[in-house]
C-alpha cells in the first residue's frame, strides 16, 4: 500500500509541476530559406516567353521574343541579354536590352501583361543557317525569376538579298 501511494504522490507532484511550467509546443515559427520552383514549359510558367520556333529571315526585324507576367506581382526590372550571335551577323540593339526599368521611369509590367521585344538583324557576310542565344532576367518585390538556360531563335540567311537589274545581271 505504501508503494502504491509513493507512486501516486510522486504522478501527482509530476502532473502539478506540468501546470507551473508552460508545457505548450510553439505557437509560429520563421525561418529565411531559398525556394525553388519546379520549371514548367515557356508558355506555362510565370515568366511566359513566346520566341519563334520557325528560322527567321536575315534582313528584318522580328520580335526576338514576347515577355507575359503571369505572376500576381508587378515586375520593376525586366532585361533581355543576347548571349551568342552567329559570326558575320549584326543585331541592333547589340547587348542587354531593358525592357522595363522600373527604377529610371516608374514604368513596371504589371500581372498579365506582357511586352514585346523588337530586334533588327543584318546580314555582314554570314550565309547559311545560325541561332541567335539570348536569356531573360526579371526582378519585382520579393521576386526574381532568371533564365537557367539560354533560349534560341534560327536565322536563316541563305537566300540572296542581292539585288538584280532589269536584265537579271
Amino acid at each position: 500500500m505504501k508503494r502504491r501511494s509513493v507512486i501516486l504522490s510522486f504522478a501527482a507532484a509530476l502532473a502539478g509541476a506540468g501546470f507551473l511550467v508552460d508545457t505548450r509546443g510553439f505557437s509560429s515559427i520563421e525561418a529565411e530559406r531559398t525556394v525553388t520552383i519546379d520549371v514548367v514549359g515557356d508558355e506555362n510558367a510565370f515568366l511566359q516567353l513566346e520566341y519563334p520556333s520557325e528560322p527567321v529571315d536575315c534582313e528584318d526585324e522580328f520580335q526576338l521574343v514576347e515577355i507575359g507576367n503571369r505572376t500576381t506581382t508587378a515586375l520593376t526590372s525586366v532585361v533581355v541579354s543576347i548571349e551568342s550571335v552567329p559570326d558575320g551577323l549584326s543585331l541592333d540593339p547589340t547587348d542587354d536590352i531593358v525592357v522595363v526599368d522600373g527604377a529610371v521611369d516608374g514604368e513596371t509590367l504589371d500581372p498579365g501583361k506582357s511586352e514585346s521585344v523588337m530586334i533588327e538583324v543584318t546580314d555582314d557576310g554570314f550565309t547559311g543557317t545560325g541561332e541567335i542565344a539570348f536569356g531573360v532576367s526579371v526582378r519585382g518585390a520579393d521576386i526574381s525569376v532568371d533564365t537557367t538556360e539560354p533560349r534560341t531563335v534560327e536565322v536563316d540567311c541563305s537566300q540572296s538579298t542581292t539585288e538584280t537589274n532589269e536584265t537579271g545581271r
